[in-house]
Order: structure tokens, then sequence, then C-alpha cells
């Protein structure tokens, strides 16, 4: 009995090693909108940061900022610092104007994220090589992820680019809610009014 005991409790330490798998506390909020991303293990940080690059130029070419809301100056150093860095690192394989690129969305976001208007940022979940992107909520509602996401994928099917080295999927999510049949018919409401308007009132009525 004496060696059962001692048996007892190696099992006792496995039962307690596997109740010590990590878990993250982190949620996605109800009501955000964004991207999910995936990529190769390792390669989260670049992928987010290649995806979030190509949402940004996209969105600021179909919905260009009022004459005068941008710090030019600002965009122009940028700019400049992101030729400088970029030289400096060609020589290290890759091609220089992915690099151009690559270096002046980090300095863009780096800017954005300092005045606390980044149009997008990484939402920690926890996950290896699976990450969410929010959208903030004023830019979502001029232009939904799923409306970007599929622009995106367009382009790059249509003209080959952009591209991205190390995403492997961006999936779209316009609206984040509770899992349960009352959340996900309110969820829905805006999704049906703006593709299938003629059913809008009968989805409005199910849903109350």
């Amino acid at each position: 009995r004496g060696g059962g005991g001692g048996g007892g409790d190696k099992r006792g330490g496995k039962r307690g090693k596997w109740r010590q798998t990590g878990f993250s506390s982190s949620a996605i909020p109800y009501g955000t909108s964004g991207v999910i991303v995936t990529s190769d293990q390792g390669k989260e940080s670049r992928a987010v940061r290649d995806i979030i690059g190509h949402l940004n130029d996209i969105f600021d070419e179909l919905h260009p900022a009022p004459a005068g809301a941008g710090d030019g100056a600002a965009d122009d150093d940028a700019a400049k610092k992101a030729g400088d860095d970029a030289k400096k690192t060609g020589g290290g394989g890759g091609d220089v104007s992915d690099l151009l690129a690559a270096e002046l969305s980090s300095l863009k976001e780096e800017a954005a994220d300092k005045d606390g208007k980044a149009r997008f940022k990484m939402l920690n979940l926890d996950f290896k090589a699976c990450m969410f992107v929010t959208m903030a909520k004023e830019d979502a509602a001029t232009m939904l992820p799923s409306d970007l996401v599929r622009e995106m994928l367009t382009r790059t099917r249509d003209k080959g680019a952009p591209r991205s080295r190390h995403s492997l999927r961006v999936v779209p999510v316009d609206t984040v809610c509770f899992a349960g049949v009352p959340e996900i018919k309110k969820a829905l409401i805006p999704i049906i009014a703006k593709y299938f308007p003629s059913a809008a009132p009968a989805a409005a009525a199910a849903a109350a």
C-alpha cells in the first residue's frame, strides 16, 4: 500500500500538471470590429504589421482625410527616416521597396499610437499564430472590415499586390457578440439591413 500511495502521488502530480495549463483572460470586447490574422508561429508581429499597413493604405486611398487634417511634415519625416533605414538594411537581402513600405508603416503606426488615433491595433489574445486586429469604431462605420478586406484581396487577385510574406489568412469581423441566439439576432440586424434591405423589417421584428 505504501507503494500504491507513492503511485497516487505521481498520478496526482500528473493531474496537477495538466490543470496548470495556461490560459488567457483576454477577450474581444462585444461590439468590436476588426480582422483575424493567422501566420506561421514566430511571425505574428510581422504578419500583423503587414496587414495593418495594407489596410491603412487602402482605407486612406478610398477615404482620404480632409485637406489639412494630417501632419504633412510628420509624414515627410517618417518617409525620409524609412528611406534611410531601408537603404541601410537593403544589402542584407530582401526587396528594398518591401523594407521601405514596412518601415514607413511601422513609423506611421507609432505616431498614431502616441496620438491615440490608431485606426488599427493588435489585441493580444495570448494565442500563437493567431491574432486579432481591432478597428476604430468611427473608421469601421465608414468602411466595414469585410468591405476593406474584400478590396485588399481583390487587388491581390487582380494586380498581384498587396502581398504579405508572413500572413496566411485574413478574416474580417464586422462585429462581435455573445454566442447566444438573442444576441446574434440583434447583431445581425444592421448587417441584414445593409445587404438585404427588403428583409430588414422582418429581421428586426424577429430579434425584438
